[in-house]
């Protein structure tokens, strides 16, 4: 690991699926996190872009 924090994420294999490194600002930003993973987003997009398109469509 280069920095702290980091987030890692396993599929159930135990395989490395997504790393996130760097602070989570708040509890929302750790919630859209999860549902990063959670919803398979990490397969298409960047965490950093599938925020701001979640943050859009919130403020939208």
């Amino acid at each position: 690991m280069r920095a702290t924090p980091t987030f890692a994420f396993h599929d159930l294999t135990g395989t490395e699926i997504v790393r996130i490194t760097g602070t989570v600002r708040d509890p929302g930003e750790f919630k859209l996190l999860a549902e990063f993973v959670a919803s398979g987003a990490y397969k298409t997009r960047q965490f950093a872009e599938y925020k701001q398109q979640q943050r859009k469509k919130t403020n939208g």
